[in-house]
């Protein structure tokens, strides 16, 4: 039988009203006993045709996980400039080089991406977007290095929720980093600030800084962007 870690890393603060560990841990076990599959590009089309919507979502230290619900219409049809604003930015493509090729604000990119995530049910600014959100779309790209996830069915009162959940990114930089910069840029993909994760390593900023930027420059990656794409595809 398949065991997974309940140890939950990273994913939406537990302290919000609509966030339940209950709910996690339910998750996380009908995800272990789960034979169903999906198509993780086919994740992204529904979530961008608002026919799914994202209740939760959170990282052990081997799966990611995502909790939707699924509906016929969930809302009004997404603004097109501002879903490609944040699509371009899942796929690595900095807000600022995003504006200049637009031609307007990197306001108005952040502003765009993050009014699509609200939308979306996932509640957080583009510069803290979830990492498995960054594979979906690389998905739907065609070039993720993981294009399906595991797919299970978890009751939450009155509620009948989907959850999605793949193996967690980042294995491919064992072969390349230390440790330490494993873990900083892994938390930095997750959308940790550098106080959060000198903080959850009780390390100092500067510490947190040399380490990102030391691990970043052996991947060849600049900016939390690039990280998040690097790991959707580098994968193998």
């Amino acid at each position: 039988m398949r065991t997974e870690s309940t140890h939950f890393i990273a994913g939406r603060d537990t302290s919000l009203r609509d966030v339940s560990v209950s709910r996690r841990l339910r998750a996380v076990a009908e995800d272990v006993l789960t034979l169903g599959v999906v198509d993780l590009g086919s994740v992204w089309r529904s979530l961008t045709a608002r026919e799914a919507a994202v209740v939760d979502y959170f990282s052990t230290d081997e799966r990611h996980y995502m909790v939707l619900e699924y509906a016929r219409l969930l809302g009004p049809r997404l603004n097109p400039a501002s879903l490609r604003f944040l699509e371009l930015v899942l796929l690595g493509r900095s807000q600022k080089r995003t504006a200049i090729e637009f031609g307007v604000a990197p306001s108005t990119v952040a502003g765009g991406a993050s009014e699509i995530l609200s939308a979306m049910g996932v509640g957080v600014p583009a510069s803290r977007a979830p990492l498995l959100l960054a594979l979906l779309v690389h998905a739907e790209q065609g070039d993720a290095s993981i294009r399906q996830g595991r797919f299970s069915l978890v009751e939450d009162g009155a509620l009948r929720l989907h959850v999605v959940s793949t193996p967690r990114l980042g294995a491919s930089m064992r072969r390349l980093l230390s440790p330490a910069e494993q873990q900083v840029l892994w938390l930095r993909a997750e959308g940790r600030s550098h106080a959060e994760i000198a903080s959850h390593r009780n390390s100092s900023l500067r510490t947190v800084a040399n380490q990102i930027a030391s691990g970043s420059r052996k991947l060849g990656v600049s900016g939390r962007s690039e990280l998040m794409s690097y790991l959707s595809r580098a994968e193998a």
